[in-house]
């Protein structure tokens, strides 16, 4: 079974599909919107992230694309809602980033970076969970927010923060997944580093996992690494606030039903990577 990593979709005119599969449009602003270009400047992608400091954003690793030559100066983070409306007063440079030390290429496991803003951009900070989920949250909602498309073959030219909720649909010791059974809301291309939201114990939205990949953006299934696997690691060089999960004291009783190309057993991921600028930048992970 092939998974498909959220890599950076390359920015085209034309018509702006709304992000995120069957999303709704988001006022979340601690979610911010990553636009990464190459020497020239003449080429765009995105990716999406998630201030947990007041200069420091959690995204994905492999938004970086190490070993493609990026530099932080060919990174802008923009806090706004979509980015047809940024500007020099929401566009924030960076000035270095760090990969978790554990990020895996080939596997895709802690796939999680942090970047250092030049100064305070605009919004709030998220919290990340210190503790996982257990068997008894199986079910309950994951709220995906991002910035990418709303399907394979979108292009997503105007990338605009939205956001979907999505059962939490398995788990193992470094990786989230989600599945809707209906088919019909998922993350896509371009939702890279965006945070997967569990609500805390007094209710609100922290950061359960940073997206990933899919199966597929149209009725697949999507995972990310979870928060407490790389949250000693963020307290480390940034210092985040944590949440605490609320108290579950029984099991949710329905059983999700997994898509049939996804057989997201808690087993990790393994494969090969992929890349080429300029074109539909894509990689491919081999579930084992």
């Amino acid at each position: 079974m092939i998974l498909s990593l959220l890599l950076l979709v390359p920015l085209t005119f034309g018509a702006a599909p709304p992000p995120i599969v069957g999303g709704e449009e988001n006022d979340e602003d601690a979610v911010v919107l990553l636009v990464i270009s190459n020497v020239n400047e003449d080429a765009a992608a995105v990716c999406s992230g998630a201030r947990v400091g007041e200069t420091v954003v959690l995204t994905a690793a492999h938004c970086l694309l190490p070993g493609a030559g990026f530099t932080p100066a060919s990174v802008k983070v923009v806090a706004a809602a979509s980015r047809s409306a940024a500007t020099g007063g929401n566009t924030v440079p960076v000035t270095s980033w760090s990969l978790h030390p554990d990020y895996d290429e080939a596997a895709g496991t802690f796939d999680a970076a942090l970047l250092f803003l030049e100064s305070s951009s605009p919004g709030d900070t998220l919290p990340l969970f210190h503790e996982g989920p257990r068997d008894a949250d199986l079910g309950e909602p994951v709220r995906l927010v991002g910035f990418g498309a709303v399907a394979d073959a979108d292009d997503n030219p105007d990338s605009t923060r939205r956001a979907a909720d999505v059962p939490l649909y398995d788990f193992d010791s470094s990786t989230l997944y989600t599945y809707d059974p209906s088919g019909d809301m998922n993350a896509c291309f371009g939702d890279s580093g965006g945070p997967m939201l569990r609500r805390d114990i007094d209710g609100d939205w922290a950061i359960a996992a940073v997206t990933g990949f899919v199966s597929t953006c149209e009725g697949g299934s999507a995972g990310g690494a979870r928060s407490d696997a790389v949250l000693p690691w963020v307290q480390t060089l940034a210092g985040v606030e944590e949440a605490d999960l609320p108290e579950v004291e029984s099991d949710t009783g329905e059983e999700v039903t997994s898509p049939g190309d996804c057989e997201c057993g808690g087993n990790g991921t393994q494969g090969w990577l992929g890349v080429v600028w300029g074109l539909a930048l894509g990689r491919r992970v081999q579930k084992r």
